[in-house]
């Protein structure tokens, strides 16, 4: 179960939550990706804290899909897997604080995309990503990575990030094989 589903509704989102101790957080679905129109859907200035606490995998603190969300100044920690899922166009990630997720996960990231070679124009910046999968089995490209963009996801512009005492790649871009 998640806690907080938005779909479909511009200009919509959170601001100020401390959501914690659950399976998932947020899922945010918008936009028109025929168009290209933005949903104006965000999260801002919120704290995930112990999420994925039922199934483990998959149930990360934001998972946002669609066009045009914005999600800023966010804290995000606790999770044996993943703390952001991401899928869509022209998406704003910036000035989030991301620790302590993929605790328990290999072949992972903190903040990941999987599988869409359609995706464009987003940006992952000034965001500060550290003590990633510090329980992590493997290390290196098979390890929990910062931001994993993985099995030919593509449109990701990446600036001005920290990336500290993370497992595996700070940015892992993983080409279909």
């Amino acid at each position: 179960t998640r806690a907080v589903n938005i779909l479909n509704s511009p200009y919509s989102g959170l601001d100020n939550c401390y959501i914690h101790d659950v399976d998932a957080g947020v899922l945010l679905l918008g936009g028109d990706y025929e168009t290209l129109t933005d949903s104006n859907m965000y999260v801002t200035n919120c704290e995930f804290e112990n999420f994925s606490r039922i199934n483990g995998t998959d149930r990360p603190a934001i998972n946002f899909q669609g066009v045009g969300h914005k999600i800023t100044h966010n804290k995000i920690h606790g999770s044996p897997h993943q703390g952001v899922w991401f899928a869509g166009n022209n998406n704003y990630f910036a000035y989030n604080e991301i620790y302590d997720v993929c605790t328990d996960s290999a072949d992972a990231g903190a903040i990941y995309g999987l599988r869409n070679a359609t995706c464009f124009g987003n940006q992952w910046v000034y965001n500060y990503v550290h003590d990633i999968g510090q329980n992590a089995a493997a290390e290196g490209a098979l390890g929990a990575n910062g931001i994993y963009f993985d099995d030919g996801m593509t449109g990701g512009y990446v600036a001005g990030n920290v990336f500290e005492n993370i497992n595996g790649a700070g940015v892992l871009a993983q080409a279909v094989t």
